[in-house]
């Protein structure tokens, strides 16, 4: 059996390939049946499936489109509304802390009573402001859908609103009471001078020739002229000044009068006494240089014994020893043995003897 090899074609024989077959390409193209009924119906179905397939198409994709547009839109305004949210709890919570300091700055101004104040209906008032309460704040939830954040957003900025307000009356409320204290220490100060003052007027009246240095009462007196020009200042450490001066100077005063009338006093008690001691003086020198008058004598003869009654002192007596009773002191009489009559005096006699010692002979 004899094998056949086939050699390779060269380019001419594929060229001529090639021309072969677009001659055959460009042959017309056989449409036999194309105008039968069966045909066409076919053809028109195919176009109406065709065209609502498409249209169906478009519409998925334009309402699918139109969905998640939606969505995506949805959604960014819901991201809008939380953000707005959390920046006014943000303000919220920082207006919280704005009256926490407000009340904790007041702290003492509370505490003022009003029977400090000028007025104390601003004492009320402040302590009303001071109590209220703060407000709960309302929530911004991450997964809180735009209506809901929207309102949060709203109740909160309504809230810091109040909150503000409350920080205002606080604030107010305390300089009105600082005011009012101050109107009241004014007072007080000028009511203070006024009356050390009309104290310090009285002292210097009532003192005058009582003291012993007339320096202390000029130097009052500058302290009032300097003081009734400064009694209307609302300058309260003025006016305390001045009012503690003038005080000082009416106790300077007073003590200098004290001191007058003690020197005086200690005088006067000196020369009391001196011119006692010259009267017990006189009277003693005059009462040593008297001498005693008897009023009754006996004797009795043989034994020498005598007895006298007298308003001053035994004397002698002529009859021998005799001891007697006197009023004044008593003493030995001597006498030679020889008796003597008693004297007796009438009612006349002891009246002048009483009277006067030296008439009694």
């Amino acid at each position: 059996m004899t094998t056949t090899t086939t050699p390779p074609p060269d380019d001419t024989t594929r060229i001529n390939d090639l021309d072969t077959v677009a001659d055959t390409d460009t042959q017309p193209f056989d449409n036999t049946g194309d105008d039968q009924p069966e045909v066409q119906s076919n053809r028109r179905r195919i176009k109406i499936i065709a065209s609502v397939a498409a249209g169906a198409l478009v519409i998925a994709c334009g309402v699918t489109g139109g969905m998640l547009y939606a969505s995506h839109l949805e959604e960014t305004q819901r991201q809008e509304s939380l953000a707005a949210c959390e920046k006014e709890l943000k303000q919220f919570k920082t207006a919280l802390t704005d009256l926490d300091k407000s009340k904790a700055d007041v702290a003492k101004t509370v505490k003022i009573a009003a029977e400090q104040v000028a007025d104390g209906a601003t004492v009320e008032a402040l302590a009303k402001a001071a109590a209220v309460e703060a407000p709960k704040a309302v929530a911004c939830p991450a997964d809180g859908d735009t209506e809901t954040l929207d309102a949060n957003t709203a109740k909160l900025a309504e809230q810091t609103k109040t909150v503000d307000a409350s920080i205002k009356a606080i604030t107010d409320s305390a300089a009105k009471v600082a005011e009012s204290k101050t109107a009241k220490e004014v007072a007080d100060a000028q009511t203070n001078l006024s009356d050390t003052i009309a104290n310090g007027e009285q002292t210097l009246a009532d003192s005058d020739g009582k003291v012993s240095d007339n320096t202390v009462r000029e130097q009052l007196r500058e302290a009032l002229d300097n003081a009734i020009k400064t009694k209307d200042s609302k300058n309260i450490q003025a006016l305390g000044e001045h009012a503690g001066n003038v005080a000082g100077k009416v106790q300077a005063v007073g003590d200098a009068v004290n001191a007058k009338a003690q020197a005086d006093a200690e005088a006067a008690a000196q020369a009391a006494a001196a011119a006692q001691a010259a009267a017990n003086a006189k009277k003693s020198t005059s009462s040593g240089t008297s001498s005693g008058t008897s009023s009754k004598k006996t004797t009795s003869s043989g034994s020498g014994t005598t007895t006298k009654h007298s308003t001053g002192s035994t004397g002698n007596s002529g009859g021998g020893w005799g001891s007697g009773n006197t009023s004044g002191s008593q003493g030995n009489s001597t006498g030679g043995g020889s008796s003597w009559t008693p004297k007796y005096y009438d009612s006349d006699v002891m009246a002048r003897c009483s009277a006067d010692p030296n008439r009694c002979s």
